[in-house]
C-alpha cells in the first residue's frame, strides 16, 4: 500500500498519497500559519494536475489572499478538488476558486459518493472514505458531518 503522509494544523487536518489528499477543516478560517502548512504541502506534490483532493468543511474558507497564494504555489497547475460542505460561506468560495481552478466541485457533506466519483477514486475509495471518517472524527469530533 502507497505510504501516506498527514498534516495538522489549529483549524483543519489532512492526509494524503502520491495520488489524492483528504482535508477537513472546521468552521474556522485557516490561521496563516495552518495556510502556510497546507502551501508547504502543496509544494510537495510532484504532478499537482494529477493530484485528486477530497476537501470537507464545516464553514471554514481561505480567503482572497490565502487563494492568491495557492495560484502562485500551483503556477498553473489545475488539480481537481471536490468540496463537501452544507455551509454557504465555503460554497461562495468554492465559486471563487472555481474561476482559477476549472476543476473545482461543491458538493452536499450527503454526497460523499459523488464527490469520490467525480475525483475518479474508485481504485481507492475505501482508503479515502477511511481517511475522510478518521480525519472528521480528528477535527471534528465522533459522529460529526
Amino acid at each position: 500500500m502507497p505510504s501516506t503522509r498527514s498534516l495538522r494544523g489549529r483549524t483543519f487536518a489532512a492526509r494524503w498519497t502520491e495520488r489524492f489528499g483528504v482535508f477537513v477543516h472546521g468552521d474556522t478560517a485557516p490561521t496563516v500559519e495552518d495556510w502556510n502548512l497546507i502551501l508547504g504541502m502543496w509544494r510537495e506534490i510532484p504532478d499537482p494536475r494529477a493530484f485528486r483532493v477530497l476537501v470537507l468543511t464545516r464553514g471554514a474558507a481561505p480567503n482572497a489572499g490565502q487563494r492568491a497564494e495557492l495560484s502562485k504555489v500551483l503556477g498553473g497547475a489545475r488539480p481537481r478538488i471536490a468540496l463537501l460542505t452544507s455551509s454557504l460561506i465555503p460554497r461562495m468560495a468554492g465559486k471563487a476558486f472555481a474561476l482559477f481552478l476549472p476543476d473545482f466541485r461543491v458538493f452536499d457533506v450527503s454526497q460523499v459518493d459523488a464527490a469520490l466519483s467525480y475525483l475518479d477514486l474508485a481504485s481507492d475509495r475505501g482508503r479515502a472514505e477511511r481517511m475522510l471518517s478518521e480525519l472528521q472524527d480528528d477535527v471534528l469530533g465522533p459522529a460529526s458531518a
